[in-house]
């Protein structure tokens, strides 16, 4: 098959799997397999496409119609201009969450010196996105998830300096030696457990469960950091989360009451409450 008539079949079968972005995915699923670049594909229509890479296209294909993400079916999602590698084992990287990394690199500033503390780091895209960009920093970020840590890792080891960030294994605070953190940062399960199953398929249906659930009203983990956080960071220190839409009220309320100040909450690019900044 050449490259026009292998693309025309996948883009047939994504709209008519109602695919929104159907053009722009089978561009991208083609450039996965067969390591040509976007222009190649769109200009040079008539180069021929060995039979395994068509095969190898056409089971990526069959796979996004049946709603699996378009990450975790090429393996890679990129994220503050960095390439993460992403499996079924960790959330997707999202573009609200880029916009906390964009905002704290911003407030710490590259030339700071600090110690940071990540509770749930899922791919790792969040402390491994900061220590890329405050090099002088250092990280122990802690996950549940084995196989969620050894994702994380192949990250670490793609853009990082050995020593630079330290994964562990536990539940939340459990795995943390030290005490002195400059900063605490989290984008933790927040959604409630009754909204889980009006999520999308692709959500549903591939992510991982224990990164989407915060419990009945989506708070647990947020409890859970903000009481056990003040044991971690230096007095001074800052507390940062990715909070859902709805959550700015009882949040602030959970920090007021254990004692943080200088509470913010900022808005993401679609207007929508999205990031809770605390001093300890």
């Amino acid at each position: 098959m050449t490259i026009s008539e292998i693309r025309a079949w996948g883009l047939k079968k994504l709209r008519l799997s109602e695919m929104e972005n159907a053009a722009n995915e089978s561009i991208w699923m083609l450039e996965a397999v067969t390591g040509w670049d976007r222009l190649t594909i769109l200009t040079d229509g008539s180069r021929q496409v060995d039979d395994e890479v068509a095969a190898d296209f056409k089971e990526m294909i069959m796979r996004r119609c049946r709603r699996e993400p378009f990450q975790y079916i090429v393996g890679e999602q990129q994220f503050c201009g960095l390439t993460f590698k992403v499996t079924p084992a960790v959330l997707i990287p999202r573009f609200e969450t880029e916009e906390l990394v964009e905002y704290l690199a911003s407030k710490l500033g590259e030339s700071s010196v600090g110690k940071l503390l990540e509770i749930g780091t899922g791919s790792g895209c969040i402390p491994i996105t900061l220590l890329h960009r405050l090099e002088k920093w250092t990280g122990v970020t802690v996950d549940l998830s084995e196989e969620a840590l050894e994702v994380a890792r192949k990250n670490m080891e793609l853009h990082l300096e050995p020593g630079q960030l330290l994964l562990l294994h536990g539940d939340c605070f459990e795995p943390v030696e030290e005490t002195d953190y400059d900063l605490i940062v989290s984008n933790p399960p927040y959604i409630e457990r009754e909204e889980l199953q009006n999520l999308s398929r692709e959500v549903t249906g591939y992510e991982p469960h224990m990164a989407l659930d915060g419990g009945e009203d989506g708070l647990d983990f947020y409890r859970k950091i903000i009481v056990e956080g003040r044991g971690y960071l230096k007095k001074g220190g800052l507390l940062a989360f990715e909070i859902g839409y709805n959550q700015k009220a009882p949040v602030e309320a959970l920090l007021e009451k254990a004692g943080y100040t200088e509470i913010e909450t900022l808005k993401d690019l679609y207007g929508q409450d999205r990031m809770v900044l605390a001093v300890w």
